[in-house]
């Protein structure tokens, strides 16, 4: 099977995650992708368990690609007939400095774009912890993290890569946030149950 390429269409993303959940919603619950009263679970990441359930949305977004692209070949063969050979082509525009240009804008500003690494990886360190605390995960525990971002060519969501990263080249200077709320909420339930809820 072909690899997932970054970045992942968010398109395809979707129709995935809705052909799963489709495909399992008279499964008996509850189950991986469904609480007991039927409200949607997210897939999780890491569970051995799951790794079914995880290739079957892979074939599920590789299909959504494949359509999607099979769908732009169809619109690229169904173009417009081609200008006239003795067509005049259009004018150029004047470039800054040229004779044509504007004598008062002679050089161009040129914006200075910068690139955004995203990266999650356990802290892997000796110190000894409580013993309520979770074992330290793998360096990879994160692959495929589900993640929204506000950056500054755009809201982004996107999955990290096998890797647990992901890389926006040539973004403008700016402020950037990035949520991982997935990740977050299971921590919180964990500690929720053990600590709050009195085991500890």
């Amino acid at each position: 099977m072909s690899l997932i390429q970054r970045p992942l269409d968010h398109q395809a993303v979707q129709s995935a995650d809705e052909q799963i959940y489709d495909a399992h919603e008279d499964d008996p619950r509850p189950n991986a992708l469904f609480d007991a009263d039927g409200n949607r679970q997210a897939l999780s990441d890491t569970d051995p368990t799951q790794e079914g359930l995880r290739q079957e949305w892979r074939e599920y977004y590789l299909a959504a690609v494949d359509a999607k692209k099979a769908g732009a070949a169809d619109d690229d063969d169904d173009q417009s007939s081609p200008p006239a050979e003795n067509a005049d082509p259009p004018a150029p525009s004047p470039t800054p400095g040229s004779a044509g240009g504007d004598p008062g804008d002679a050089v161009a500003p040129c914006e200075e774009m910068h690139w955004i690494t995203i990266e999650v990886k356990p802290l892997q360190n000796p110190e000894k912890r409580p013993d309520f605390w979770p074992a330290i995960p793998p360096d990879d525990a994160y692959a495929f993290e589900f993640f929204e971002a506000e950056l500054t060519i755009g809201h982004a969501e996107d999955y990290l890569d096998q890797d647990a990263s992901t890389k926006y080249p040539r973004i403008p200077a700016g402020t950037c946030q990035i949520k991982f709320s997935h990740a977050f909420k299971t921590l919180q339930d964990y500690f929720d149950s053990r600590v709050r809820g009195g085991e500890i």
